[in-house]
This record gives C-alpha cells, structure tokens and sequence, in this order.
C-alpha cells in the first residue's frame, strides 16, 4: 500500500513508485521502503565462480531511507536454503550486498559495502566497503562495534552487544576492483561459503538471476527465530537496523542467543 511520501525522497518515489512500510526492524530515525523498480534497477549480478551450493533460493531486498541527508540504502541478502561446503555445510545461508543512492549523486551508487573474502591480514569474512572516491587501503582493519539493542536487533540485548570484524575499502574510482553491467554491480561466489568477491577472475561460470522479493519483517522474524531447529543449521545473525553506520554491515552469532536444537 502506498503511503504518504517523505519529502526529502522525492526524487526517488516519484521515479520509482516507493512504499513506506512498518519495520520493527530498523532504528526509528529511518524509514522502510519497497519498490521492485529500483532494487532490479541496481540488483546485483552474481556468478557462480566457486559456488558448491547452486543458484541462490532468491534475492531478498529492503530499502532503508535516511530522510535527514536524503540517502537510500537497498539491502540485498542472496539466499540459499543450504551450503554444500567441505567443513562447512549448513542449512540456510545469507550473503548481503547493500547499494547507497542519494540525490546529488546522480544515477550511480556512492557507496557499495558487500560480504567479502577475508586475506592473510583478516578474518575469513570480512566487510569490503566501496566508496565513490578515495584511495584503496593497503590493509584491512579492523574494528569493534557495538550492536543495535534489542527493540531493533533481537540479539542485541541492552546495546552492548559487540562485535569485532574487519573490513577493507576498495574506492570504485579505482575501476579495478567492481565492474558493473549497466548499475548492475558483478560479483563472483569466492569459496564454497558463499562470500563475494569484485575482482575480474572470479567472475566465471555461471550467472546466477535469483527472483527478487521483499525482506518483510515476517521473513526476517522467520530467518531471526526459526531457523535453528537442527545443529547444522545456521540462523540469521545480521543486524539490518542501522546500515547508515560503519562497518555498515554487522553481524552476531544468533546461536549464542537462541535454545540449542533438540
């Protein structure tokens, strides 16, 4: 249902017939929107270089507004109900990519922070955050965060929740480290657990076109809760309600927080 706008986002409802929604989900200075238009718009492309697990179930997307600066930031999480991987196989996996628009820069994306492939100076997920401009690092960092609480994150507690990562910035002037397909950013599967990679070599095999569907707050309450009911299993530990803030992606083990299986 469409509902009233929120001006300083009309540049992008009125183009991409944007509709508000109710999200227990995000921090209450942002607003959820949906709209198929812009996430296929920017939806990105991911080849199945060294996937074991086959084409992702689908694409799940949201899109979070930050009115006070006019940003948009679509939230994709490529999902597959199992991960065939030697030492690592688990039903249910969730790879995110998010895509930042605003208005004064145009069509193209200022910022794409997506899950990547950890080197000899990272763990082995780490956070690849691109911005328009810049100068690459030479290393990762790495950081501490804390969690959203728990009115916005389920496993968040009191806001003290911390987690401990590393990311590495790969500005997007540099050319070399994401090519695009139009706005259609191109990824290649890096190892049989599903993380991502922009480098040209892993853009090989097959191209993966999931369906495009909503993160509703009923998926994610499905994903945050019902998806530990086996030990192999993997339950969804992202932390999607503030995607604004560094390290924009954030993640927590939801099996420290949920009942062991049966």
């Amino acid at each position: 249902m469409k509902l009233k706008r929120l001006d300083s986002l009309d540049w992008a409802i009125s183009d991409h017939r944007l509709e508000t929604a109710k999200s227990k989900y995000a921090l209450p200075k942002y607003a959820v929107l949906f709209s198929e238009k812009l996430a296929k718009r920017y939806k990105p492309t991911i080849y199945s270089h060294e996937c074991l697990s086959g084409p992702p179930e689908a694409a799940y997307y949201r899109i979070v507004a930050k009115e006070q600066t006019s940003e948009l930031c679509i939230q994709y999480f490529f999902y597959w109900t199992y991960q065939h991987c030697i030492g690592s196989s688990h039903r249910y996996d969730y790879e995110p990519v998010f895509i930042y628009l605003k208005e004064t820069e145009g069509h193209d994306p200022f910022l794409i922070v997506n899950g990547g492939f950890g080197g000899p100076d990272c763990t082995f997920h780490k956070i690849e955050i691109r911005p328009r401009s810049g100068k690459r690092e030479r290393f990762g960092v790495h950081f501490e965060v804390k969690m959203s609480p728990k009115e916005y994150y389920p496993f968040g507690k009191d806001g003290n929740v911390r987690y401990e990562g590393c990311s590495h910035k790969y500005p997007l002037n540099g050319g070399r480290d994401l090519q695009f397909n139009g706005l259609h950013p191109l990824f290649g599967i890096r190892a049989c657990s599903n993380v991502f990679s922009g480098a040209g070599y892993d853009l090989q095999g097959v191209r993966f076109n999931p369906p495009l569907k909503r993160l509703s707050d009923k998926v994610l309450t499905q994903w945050y809760f019902k998806h530990y009911n086996h030990e192999d299993d993997m339950p969804f530990g992202h932390d999607v309600a503030d995607p604004f803030t560094y390290p924009h992606i954030k993640y927590h083990s939801a099996r420290e927080e949920l009942p062991r299986p049966a």
